[in-house]
C-alpha cells in the first residue's frame, strides 16, 4: 500500500506517485472491489482510468432503526410524568384501566382517584380543562390509547398565579398529553358489551382537535355500577329525614343502572381570547336487596337478629360551567367562570326485622319500616378574577369577586313500627317531613404586590366574605282526622346563620436560584349570628365574635430538576355549619343522637 484518496461528489479522484508499476484498488461500501494495473513512466506520466463501474455486492438497507425502552416514570421539577406505553392495556381500555396500572395511583369503588394519597380534583387534556371538576368523566370515558404521557402536578389557583404568591389552595391534577397522531382531526371510540345475568354496558365518544381547539361529545349507559359522572343528587339527599329505625344504602351496593351524556369544548378565538366549558347530564337508578343474620354474644344470653331490606334510589343531575380567559394586553388578565347545576332524587326504602333469644327463640322485638322521599335542588355560582401589572415589572394589582347560592328541598313520609312484646312501650312512628336548605355567599378580595429589587416582593391583601344559610326540618304527625298537621317537635327545628369574615394579610417572598421562601401573617376577625326555632318559638339566639391569627411559611429548595424539598405551613379557619352550632338535640337517628355547640 503506497497511497490512498477518497473521490469527490462526482466520483473523480487523483493520486500522485513516483514512476513505477502499480495496482489500483477501488472500493465502495455494498459493491464489489475493482483492481486495475497501471504504469507510470517518463513517457507515460498519467493514467486515466475513465469511467469505473462497480458491481453490487450486498443488500442495501433503506434505514437502520435503533429502539430502546423509554423510562416508565420521569420526575421534572414538581411534575411526575408517566409514559403511557410502558403500561399494557387492552385495545378497548378506558383511562381508568390505565391509571390502575400506574404505581402510586389508586381508584376506589366510587371512582375517586388518588395519587400518593392526594385526591385528584381535575383531569386536563393537553393543558385544557376537561369537564371541569369532575375527573370521573375523563377516567371513565376517554380511551387509554389516546394518551402518550400522563403528568401529575400541583397547580396553583388562578389568583395565586396572578399574584405570584401561593395561597395554600393548590390542587393536584392530572394532565393528559395526547399522542401526536390524535391531535389533529376527528377520532372516537365506541363499545358495547353484554354478559351474564343480563349485565350490559355501552359507551361512545367523538373528539375533534385542531390547533388549540378541542370538542368532545360522549355518552354511555350500563347496569354494571359504573356511573360515568359524580352523582350530586344522591349525596345531597342520602340522609333522609324523620326518625325511627331505617337502613341507608351507599357505595356500590345493589345494582345500579346509569346513563350519561356530555359535551366539552375549548375554543381559542385569538391569542387574547379563549372560551371553554361543558354540559353534562347523568342519571342513576339503584336497586338493593339485602338479608342480614346477626348473632349477638351477651353475658345475659345470646340473641339472634334477622333483617330484610330493599331500596330504590333514582337521581338525575344536570351540570354546566363556562370559563372565559381574556388578555386584552400584555399587562392585563381577566378570567370569568360561571357554574350551575340542578338535580333531583327519588328514594324508597322497605325493611323488617326480628330479634329472638338463641335458646328459647322467644321474640325480643320485631318491626318494619317504610320510607319514601322526593327531593330537588340547584347550585349557582360565578367568579371574576382581574389582574393588572402597574408599570414596574412585578408590581401587580389583583381583584376577585365571587358569589353563589344553593337551595334544596326533600319531602316524604316515614313509617316505623317496633314492638317489644310488653317489655317496654312500642315505638310507633308515622311522619310526614319537609327538609329545606338554602345558602347565599359572596366574597371580595384585593391584592397588591410590590417588588423589592430583583428577587424579593411583598404582598398586601384584604378580603371580605359573607355566608347566609338556613336549614329547616319540618316534621308532622297525624291529627285526629288523619291529616299530617301536628308538629313533631322532637324531629323539627329551623336554623338560621349569618357569618361574616374579614382577613388582612401581609406576606414577604424571596426567590433565589436554588431556593425560595415566603413568610406571612394574617388577622381574621369574624362574626357569627345564629338562631334556632322549633315551630314559631325561638329556642336560642346568640352572636359570637372572634379574632383569629394565622401565620404562614413556605420553603422550597431545589438540588436538581429531579430532587427538591418543600416545607409548607398555612394557618386557616373554617366556619362551623348551622347544625354544628345549634344547641338543640337532634334525635332523627336514634343510634346517633347529636347536638351542636354554639361556642364553636
Amino acid at each position: 500500500y503506497l497511497n490512498g484518496v477518497a473521490s469527490d461528489q462526482e466520483g473523480n479522484f487523483a493520486i500522485s506517485v513516483p514512476y513505477g508499476n502499480y495496482i489500483i484498488h477501488v472500493t465502495y461500501v455494498g459493491h464489489h472491489d475493482l483492481f486495475r494495473n497501471v504504469t507510470i513512466s517518463n513517457t507515460n506520466r498519467t493514467a486515466n482510468l475513465g469511467s469505473v463501474e462497480l458491481g453490487t455486492d450486498n443488500i442495501l438497507l433503506d434505514a437502520a432503526v435503533v429502539t430502546a425502552k423509554a423510562a416508565e416514570i420521569v420526575v421534572r421539577g414538581d411534575t411526575v410524568e408517566y409514559n403511557a406505553d410502558s403500561y399494557k392495556v387492552t385495545e378497548s381500555a378506558i383511562l381508568e384501566d390505565l391509571l390502575k396500572k400506574m404505581p402510586g395511583i389508586e381508584i376506589d369503588s366510587e371512582g375517586k382517584i388518588t395519587v400518593n394519597g392526594r385526591e385528584i380534583k381535575k383531569i386536563m387534556v393537553d393543558g385544557e380543562e376537561f369537564f371541569s371538576t369532575d375527573p370521573k368523566v375523563a377516567s371513565k370515558n376517554l380511551p387509554a390509547k389516546m394518551v402518550e404521557k400522563l403528568q401529575v402536578l400541583d397547580r396553583r389557583t388562578d389568583m395565586a398565579q396572578m399574584t405570584g404568591f401561593d395561597d395554600g389552595e393548590e390542587e393536584t391534577i392530572i394532565n393528559l398529553m395526547v399522542k401526536p397522531g390524535m391531535k389533529e382531526g376527528l377520532f372516537g371510540n365506541a363499545f358495547v358489551g353484554y354478559g351474564t345475568k343480563d349485565r350490559y354496558e355501552g359507551n361512545a365518544m367523538v373528539n375533534y382537535m385542531k390547533d388549540k381547539n378541542q370538542y368532545t361529545v360522549l355518552g354511555g349507559f350500563n347496569n354494571t355500577n359504573n356511573a360515568g359522572f359524580s352523582d350530586l343528587a344522591s349525596s345531597m339527599f342520602g340522609s333522609g329525614g324523620g326518625g325511627g329505625r331505617r337502613m341507608f344504602f351507599g357505595g356500590r351496593s345493589g345494582i345500579t343502572t346509569s346513563g350519561n351524556a356530555g359535551f366539552n369544548f375549548s375554543q381559542q378565538f385569538t391569542n387574547k381570547l379563549k372560551l371553554g366549558g361543558n354540559l353534562r347530564y347523568g342519571n342513576t337508578d339503584n336497586n338493593t336487596l339485602s338479608k342480614t343474620h346477626t348473632q349477638n354474644i351477651l353475658s345475659s344470653g345470646n340473641t339472634l337478629e334477622d333483617e330484610n331490606n330493599s331500596s330504590n334510589n333514582y337521581s338525575q343531575n344536570f351540570n354546566m360551567d363556562l370559563r372565559l380567559e381574556w388578555t386584552p394586553d400584555t399587562l392585563t388578565r381577566i378570567i370569568f367562570n360561571p357554574e350551575g347545576s340542578v338535580y333531583n332524587n327519588r328514594r324508597t326504602e322497605l325493611s323488617d326485622f326480628l330479634t329472638t333469644t338463641e335458646t328459647l327463640e322467644d321474640s325480643i322485638n320485631y318491626g318494619d319500616s317504610r320510607y319514601n322521599s322526593t327531593g330537588d335542588g340547584k347550585n349557582l355560582s360565578a367568579r371574576l378574577d382581574v389582574s393588572r401589572t402597574l408599570g414596574k415589572k412585578g408590581r401587580i394589582l389583583s381583584v376577585q369577586l365571587r358569589g353563589g347560592m344553593s337551595d334544596s328541598e326533600n319531602e316524604g313520609t316515614n313509617l316505623s313500627n317496633t314492638f317489644y312484646n310488653g317489655t317496654k312501650p312500642d315505638d310507633l312512628i308515622d311522619q310526614r317531613f319537609v327538609n329545606t336548605n338554602d345558602s347565599k355567599n359572596w366574597r371580595g378580595y384585593v391584592s397588591y404586590v410590590e417588588p423589592l429589587g430583583n428577587n424579593n416582593a411583598i404582598q398586601f391583601a384584604y378580603q371580605y366574605r359573607q355566608n347566609i344559610s338556613g336549614s329547616d326540618k319540618d316534621t308532622r304527625v297525624k291529627d285526629e282526622s288523619g291529616n299530617y298537621t301536628v308538629l313533631d317537635e322532637q324531629y323539627s327545628k329551623r336554623l338560621e346563620n349569618n357569618f361574616t369574615n374579614q382577613e388582612i394579610e401581609f406576606n414577604f417572598q424571596s426567590v433565589r436560584q436554588k431556593y425560595d421562601y415566603t413568610i406571612g401573617f394574617s388577622v381574621q376577625p369574624s362574626s357569627s349570628q345564629s338562631k334556632t326555632f322549633i315551630g314559631d318559638n325561638k329556642i336560642s339566639d346568640f352572636t359570637r365574635d372572634v379574632v383569629n391569627y394565622a401565620p404562614m411559611a413556605q420553603f422550597n429548595y431545589r438540588w436538581t430538576r429531579q430532587h427538591n424539598l418543600r416545607l409548607r405551613y398555612f394557618g386557616n379557619t373554617d366556619q362551623p355549619s348551622v347544625t354544628q352550632l345549634s344547641p338543640v338535640v337532634d334525635v332523627s337517628n336514634p343510634l346517633n343522637i347529636t347536638y351542636g355547640n354554639p361556642d364553636l
